[in-house]
């Protein structure tokens, strides 16, 4: 039987597994797979997601610093994976989402932000 939650799972396992290499990789090493898997699939989300809130500037779901390194948001992504194991279960696409609205809310309407 085809189970659509193993198919998100592994797909999860195989992104996270491609980050952590990457992120284990010499800083002078050439560009790789993993890396190139790993890059492509963080950065493809966050893109979505500015596009998103582009359509709902009033109730904007991320407020990002003016400069994102991506290896930066890598180490997010990783780190939320630390933190909710069972998040591997929604896919990646869910699992970087959850990491990035983590770490990068826009504060809520009517608080202070100091």
């Amino acid at each position: 039987m085809f189970s659509l939650t193993a198919t998100a799972s592994n797909e999860a396992h195989e992104y996270l597994a491609a980050c952590r290499e990457a992120r284990e990789m010499s800083p002078d090493a050439p560009p790789s797979y993993p890396s190139a898997y790993c890059l492509g699939i963080t950065t493809g989300v966050l893109r979505t997601l500015e596009y998103l809130d582009e359509f709902t500037p009033r109730n904007r779901r991320l407020c990002l610093p003016e400069s994102l390194e991506p290896g930066r948001l890598v180490d997010r992504v990783l780190a939320y994976s630390k933190k909710y194991p069972a998040a591997e279960r929604g896919g990646t696409a869910r699992l970087v989402r959850g990491a990035i609205t983590e770490h990068y809310p826009c504060p809520k309407k009517g608080t202070n932000s100091l």
